[in-house]
């Protein structure tokens, strides 16, 4: 029995904690769109990754081409890329939550958040920590690396960041130009037997 009401006690100081925890998130000091935050694509040279568990990338692009630099060098997927830069394209920063730096943990836009720099050439265009989601999951908390202001921005930010090294790379094994293919033969050793697909103009034939 006793032992039943030490559990039950344990388990009332963690759901007042989370509860204390969930009504501190909400709270708004100033609310309304309160700012915008901009990045022009075509801009970027630059993109620096720094996630909470210290693992770091950097994305750079040379002759139009996007690139992983670090941790590896390999060809990045410009499509997952592309699709990263597009949401800081127009960035609404709907209400200010807190001012006070002892509550950045709280919105993990301190050191446990991910870090986000966006360049071009040697300027800085953006320098955030994005934090992570507010309780109704279509917000996520930011921060300005050289400021206190913790926002609500809109929308679900830290997936398109906190991806694996992996997500940034371009998987493709081959690339070919459809219009230049005019015939396709496919071979099935098992069944000893094989098929061939050829074009005429526009239309194929087997």
């Amino acid at each position: 029995m006793r032992r039943m009401l030490i559990l039950a006690g344990v388990l009332v100081v963690l759901v007042g904690a989370w509860f204390f925890e969930q009504q501190k998130q909400k709270s708004i000091i100033a609310s309304e769109p309160v700012d915008t935050w901009s990045v022009d694509p075509d801009r970027v040279t630059s993109l620096h990754i720094r996630k909470p568990d210290g693992e770091s990338v950097q994305l750079v692009r040379s002759l139009g081409t996007w690139k992983l630099q670090q941790p590896v060098e390999y060809p990045a997927n410009e499509q997952v890329v592309t699709a990263t830069l597009r949401t800081l394209e127009t960035l609404e920063l709907e209400d200010i939550v807190s001012t006070n730096p002892d509550n950045q943990g709280t919105f993990q836009v301190d050191s446990t958040g991910t870090q986000v720099v966006v360049k071009a050439g040697d300027e800085a265009l953006l320098s955030v920590v994005v934090g992570k989601n507010s309780p109704d999951f279509s917000h996520t908390y930011v921060r300005r690396t050289d400021g206190d202001q913790v926002y609500r921005a809109v929308g679900v930010l830290s997936y398109n960041f906190n991806k694996r090294v992996d997500d940034w790379r371009d998987k493709t094994i081959v690339k070919v130009d459809q219009e230049n293919v005019a015939r396709i033969t496919l071979e099935f050793p098992k069944e000893k037997s094989s098929a061939v697909l050829a074009r005429t103009d526009s239309t194929w034939t087997v």
